[in-house]
């Protein structure tokens, strides 16, 4: 049968989530085992928010060292053009099921990155998954928005039609919401991390209780 036009679009968004859910699975189970669950003497505290990976650290000739080191070196040169076909792709009319992939590429990149300790592009990352989880022009059309007077004067025909409706206040989609968790969870896991990145990460979640409560509280 001839294949449909967008299908080389699925293929190529497909290629970018392994790639990303590639990264993540190389990296992540060796951050939890170097970092999370490495031996402790008796007595010291569980590690709840251990620091990034430091490479220079770790014996160069370990096959895990050098796993981390080629990850870490094809992250370094390939996040921008990374970012920026997530970021496209996730614009874009998604099906439900491929927002969650793209979504998880997501966050996984913004793991990644933290978890190596590559400050500027998970600080890119986290940037851009903030603005979808955060418009800024619902946090602006909040700052303008008056919530109509209740009317006084009977129905119009054109609302006894159905024509028209009540004006609904600027807010968030489920969507957003999703970003917001997604968001949010990576901030989390890689809290011992983010250093003076944590006041970028309190103004995106200033603005979502701006959003979601102090203007949404009616």
């Amino acid at each position: 049968p001839p294949i449909p036009e967008p299908y080389i679009y699925l293929l190529g968004v497909q290629c970018l989530v392994s790639l990303c859910e590639g990264f993540a699975s190389c990296v992540g189970p060796l951050f939890n085992t170097l970092m999370v669950q490495r031996p402790r003497t008796a007595g010291d505290p569980v590690i709840r928010a251990p620091p990034a990976l430091d490479l220079s650290s770790l014996p160069a000739n370990e096959p895990s060292t050098k796993q981390l080191r080629i990850v870490y070196d094809m992250v370094e040169n390939g996040w921008p053009p990374l970012l920026a076909a997530l970021s496209f792709v996730i614009s874009t009319n998604l099906s439900d099921e491929l927002f969650v992939d793209v979504l998880a590429s997501f966050q996984a990149m913004t793991n990644v990155a933290g978890m190596l300790g590559l400050t500027t592009p998970r600080d890119a990352f986290f940037t851009s998954l903030a603005k979808f989880a955060i418009p800024a022009r619902v946090v602006s059309s909040l700052d303008t928005y008056v919530e109509p007077p209740t009317p006084r004067t009977p129905a119009t025909l054109s609302e006894n039609l159905g024509l028209t409706g009540p004006v609904q206040p600027p807010g968030l989609s489920e969507r957003n919401m999703a970003c917001l968790k997604a968001y949010i969870a990576s901030s989390l896991f890689l809290a011992g991390s983010l250093g003076e990145s944590w006041f970028n990460v309190l103004e995106t979640l200033q603005n979502a209780d701006y959003v979601l409560t102090t203007k949404g509280v009616k």
